[in-house]
């Protein structure tokens, strides 16, 4: 399923912004010169009020939540324990955005909004970081180079020809965006490098600074885990992601990201495994045994969760965050199916397949004991089974001993 941001394309980093209106051209000039593509057509800019860009966020999500699917979607995060049973997630994705989106390019409109009086200002800290602002450096332009690279890719591949809103594969829809939100992030980066004549050092310092100081700078600590994971991950996975393919393939090698976007995230968070074609994704399907309950049960909503999402799984289940990463870095194939138990609750049935005996054993061992759940283990096929109580998910990570 398709989560967090619940609309493609948002820039959230709360950055300081100027009243006046922006002249697009020269940044266009240094996006192609950075992106090797030239545009197409003349980018449509409306710059807003911040206001009247919350308006335009609520739209993109009201469309997101009015999908006629989207309560069994949430239905699947609550069964998992990823967010709590009475988290209004909608709600809370729209006061988290409310004052966190400074610009967006909209693929459906072409046209890239812009708010003329974005929130904080970041120039003092990036100062402080010892980067040698200039006078004058707008960190407008910062946000503008990332929008503007969405528009550029759109014009080129038609960024709404992307798997990102298959629901029925959390892990495709989720590696998808990160091919769209790394390569913005990595063009404004390089553009900021270029800007200010950056050093290769200086260049990794803002590359850490911008993570550090953008999406997860003002996310309240009461959101849960999943929520924070789910908007940061297109931008820094995404990013280091598009730089290894860079670095290997040039921009040509980016251009075919569009073409032919990695299928699941574990091909966007190990890319030597994608740069060396080691990335042909397992199947796996997610039919209770016979003799299960669940059989008698209505069965609400089925997808994959892929390697990023169980590690969110396992955090949330308890697993030390370490534990946890090396654990569903040895995923091959995963499916489940989630069911209404008939009693205002949620049941589900999960299958996994692990690239190694060894694997499958660890997670075996890392999900015993967890509250509601029964593991059964063959091989290096894992299957879990909840009937009735969800795990209880952590609002910030509570580890359990190992």
């Amino acid at each position: 399923m398709r989560r967090g941001p619940l609309f493609v394309f948002v820039f959230l980093f709360a950055l300081g912004c100027q009243a006046a209106q922006p002249d697009l051209g020269p940044l266009e000039k240094q996006v192609e010169t950075i992106r090797g593509l030239k545009f197409l057509a003349p980018v449509k800019l409306r710059e807003v009020s911040q206001a009247e860009m919350r308006a335009e966020v609520q739209s993109q999500l009201d469309a997101e939540t009015s999908r006629p699917n989207w309560p069994n979607e949430v239905a699947a995060l609550k069964a998992f324990g990823l967010i709590p049973r009475k988290m209004d997630l909608e709600r809370s994705m729209s006061a988290l955005l409310d004052s966190q989106v400074a610009g967006l390019y909209d693929p459906r409109a072409k046209v890239l909004y812009v708010s003329n009086d974005a929130g904080s200002e970041i120039d003092d800290e990036l100062g402080v970081a010892g980067l040698g602002l200039p006078e004058g450096f707008s960190t407008k332009n910062l946000f503008l180079v990332h929008e503007l690279t969405h528009a550029l890719d759109d014009q080129h591949f038609n960024l709404l020809s992307l798997p990102m809103d298959d629901a029925s594969n959390s892990d495709r829809a989720t590696a998808a965006r990160c091919v769209v939100e790394g390569d913005a992030t990595y063009v404004m980066v390089r553009y900021t490098a270029a800007t200010l004549k950056m050093t290769d050092e200086q260049v990794g310092m803002l590359s850490d600074l911008t993570m550090a100081l953008g999406i997860g700078k003002e996310l309240l600590p009461s959101y849960p885990d999943y929520v924070q994971e789910e908007l940061l991950i297109p931008y820094v996975a995404g990013y280091e992601f598009v730089r290894q393919v860079a670095a290997k393939r040039g921009e040509k090698g980016v251009d075919d990201l569009y073409r032919h976007p990695p299928s699941t995230m574990k091909d966007v968070l190990h890319p030597e495994k994608y740069l060396a074609g080691d990335s042909a994704p397992a199947s796996v399907k997610a039919d209770p045994p016979s003799g299960s309950p669940l059989l008698r049960a209505r069965k609400i909503f089925g997808g994959v969760w892929g390697e990023f999402d169980t590690r969110l799984i396992l955090k949330s289940w308890g697993v030390q965050p370490g534990e946890a990463e090396k654990t569903a870095s040895g995923l091959s194939a995963d499916a489940f199916s989630v069911f209404d138990d008939g009693k205002g609750a949620e049941a589900f049935f999960w299958v996994t397949q692990w690239e190694q005996d060894g694997d499958a054993a660890r997670f075996a061992s890392d999900v015993a004991g967890v509250n509601g759940i029964t593991a059964q283990r063959k091989g290096r096929v894992v299957t879990i089974t909840c009937l009735s109580a969800p795990p209880k998910p952590a609002l910030s990570v509570q580890t359990r001993p190992k």
